[in-house]
C-alpha cells in the first residue's frame, strides 16, 4: 500500500508515466492493484489522463464500482486546480443524465465525487444555483448537490474570514 501511495504521488506530480504505473501494477496483480493504478493514471496532471479518466466514469458505464471510485479520487488533486477548472461546465452537463442511468452508488459516488469542490469562488455557486433551478433535481440528488455546494460556500466564508483577519 505505502509503494502504492508513493506511485499515486508520482504520478500526480508527473513524475511517472504509464509505463511506470503499468510497470508496478505488473508487481501487483491484484484487486487492489488494479484500483491503485487506476487512480495513479487519473491523478496524471495532463489534459489527455484527465479527459480519459472523465470519460471512463461520466460517459462509460463499465467500470466496477470499487474501479470507479479509485478514478473519481486519483481525478480530484488539489495541486491540478486549473487543470480540473473546465471540468465544472462538463459536471453540470453530465450529472442529470448520470442520475438517470446509473446505480445509487454510482450515482452518489460520481455527483459527490467530481462536484467541482476545488473551484472554490462565486462562479462554482452560481453555476450549482443555476443547475438546481434548472433541472429540478428528484429529492435526493438535490441533496448530494446541495450538500456539496454548501462545502464550496462555507470554504468561501474561510477565506473571506482569513483575508479580515489578515488586515
Amino acid at each position: 500500500e505505502l509503494r502504492w501511495a508513493f506511485v499515486q504521488r508520482l504520478a500526480a506530480t508527473g513524475d511517472y508515466d504509464e509505463a511506470e504505473i503499468a510497470a508496478e501494477l505488473e508487481r501487483d496483480r491484484t484487486a487492489a492493484g488494479e484500483r491503485h493504478a487506476a487512480t495513479a493514471r487519473a491523478a496524471r496532471p495532463t489534459e489527455a489522463a484527465k479527459a480519459e479518466a472523465w470519460a471512463s466514469v461520466v460517459e462509460d458505464d463499465k467500470l466496477a464500482n470499487a474501479v470507479q471510485e479509485a478514478v473519481i479520487g486519483g481525478f480530484v488533486q488539489s495541486d491540478q486546480r486549473e487543470l480540473l477548472a473546465p471540468y465544472t461546465a462538463k459536471y453540470f452537463a453530465a450529472v442529470k443524465g448520470v442520475s438517470e442511468t446509473r446505480s445509487h452508488e454510482m450515482i452518489q459516488q460520481i455527483v459527490v465525487g467530481l462536484y467541482p469542490t476545488l473551484q472554490v469562488s462565486r462562479e462554482t455557486l452560481d453555476a450549482t444555483d443555476a443547475w438546481l433551478e434548472e433541472h429540478r433535481p428528484a429529492p435526493a440528488l438535490r441533496r448530494l448537490v446541495t450538500e456539496c455546494r454548501a462545502g464550496v460556500e462555507r470554504a468561501l466564508r474561510a477565506q473571506a474570514a482569513d483575508s479580515a483577519a489578515a488586515v
